[in-house]
């Protein structure tokens, strides 16, 4: 195994943002295949997985390579569409897909000229008479950030939308040219359960899993040292990640970061050393963004956290969870990331997690929910007291 030779042997590993398509440390998943070969066959599919675990990356790298098969591919990231009303927003995803296929200034005159329409109907309208008039193979277009769909509006309707598509692709043959790639953190939940509205019962769902060790072989020409020696810190660097995505590559970072020269040997050991540093140390005050951005997504639906945080709890424990509570435990797995399934049981998702959100942070995540009780009865009585010094001054008042 050849060392690095790059002057700055850490640039290997990326934690900031998404990989580009030709990144050497990207880790190839059967995601990769699953969701190219799909799309590439005229699927709609779709990748719902908690954050940072490689889903723009993902991305960016079928769309290279559904463009190097000739195939028109779009990204359209919805985050980017701030829009007030919901005629901006449906004109700044068809901006976005006129810059990726280079056809801008007709699309931007196609609409005001259909102004008649509705901002949806007008949005597809735009995709069969511009776009695939324009392109006359496959047309493949990638929404991502599918999460901040329920943050706009009334853009739900967007997913009406795609399935209305995927609908008419019987009686308008140009729309089996046209297929759609989903991704994000989770879609609001009662699209899917209404099957009149979602596209994700009729798509391929693809499982974006964490790295196994032999897939992180990859990493291995980016840690100095012979390829035996690189496998023991990458089996080390798993056994704390189990795969996670981010925590792999942040801690290959920080591994290459702490050794001055190429030629010093580190051992296992350095790997613990440097976990506890970058991930346990003030870790109840969740300094790592990573860690920040679990924290938010369990915090999303108030009403469903203490309940959250006991299933959490509860499987830490190794405890039986109730049979009711299963679309809990998928919200833990497939949004908040915090567990994963071995065996069909589920169990905390890596090492890492189960020090950093320990049971120290369950009870400092519940207790404004446990002190709820107590605030109401310290604040009845408070009133009551009140009541009765104002009873008392009334009667002497009288006298």
């Amino acid at each position: 195994m050849h060392q690095v030779s790059s002057d700055n042997p850490a640039a290997f590993f990326v934690t900031e943002g998404p990989l580009t398509a030709d990144a050497p440390c990207y880790v190839e998943r059967p995601a990769d295949t699953d969701f190219y070969e799909s799309l590439r066959a005229g699927r709609y599919c779709y990748v719902l997985s908690p954050p940072q675990t490689g889903k723009s990356s993902l991305t960016l790298r079928t769309t290279a390579r559904l463009r190097a098969d000739g195939i028109a591919a779009a990204i359209l990231t919805l985050s980017q569409c701030q829009a007030l009303t919901a005629e901006d927003w449906y004109r700044g995803l068809l901006e976005q897909i006129g810059s990726a296929f280079g056809f801008a200034e007709e699309l931007q005159a196609f609409w005001p000229a259909h102004a008649f329409l509705g901002p949806l109907q007008r949005w597809l309208q735009a995709l069969q008479t511009v776009v695939l008039a324009r392109h006359t193979g496959a047309v493949v277009i990638l929404l991502d950030e599918l999460e901040t769909i329920s943050k706009a509006f009334d853009a739900s309707e967007l997913l009406a939308g795609l399935r209305e598509c995927y609908n008419r692709r019987t009686s308008e043959p140009a729309l089996r040219r046209l297929s759609f790639g989903l991704l994000g953190i989770a879609v609001p939940g009662d699209l899917l359960r209404e099957a009149r509205l979602t596209p994700l019962n009729i798509g391929r769902r693809i499982e974006l899993t964490d790295f196994t060790l032999p897939e992180t072989g990859t990493l291995m020409s980016g840690l100095a040292g012979t390829a035996a020696h690189a496998h023991k810190l990458l089996r080390r660097i798993h056994y704390w990640t189990h795969g996670q995505p981010y925590l792999t590559q942040c801690l290959c970072q920080a591994l290459v970061k702490s050794t001055p020269l190429p030629t010093v040997r580190l051992t296992p050991r350095e790997v613990d050393r440097l976990c506890a540093n970058i991930f346990f140390r003030l870790a109840a005050g969740l300094p790592n963004k990573h860690f920040r951005a679990i924290h938010v997504e369990l915090s999303r639906e108030p009403a469903l956290q203490q309940e959250l945080l006991t299933l959490y709890a509860q499987v830490r424990a190794r405890q039986a969870l109730p049979k009711d509570k299963t679309e809990s435990i998928a919200i833990l797995v497939q949004r908040v990331g915090l567990l994963r399934f071995t065996n069909g049981q589920p169990q905390v998702r890596n090492r890492i997690y189960e020090r950093v959100f320990d049971c120290k942070w369950i009870r400092a995540q519940a207790a404004p929910f446990s002190n709820l009780p107590q605030q109401h009865v310290r604040w009845t009585i408070v009133l009551l007291f009140s009541f009765l010094l104002s009873l008392l001054w009334w009667i002497f008042s009288q006298r």
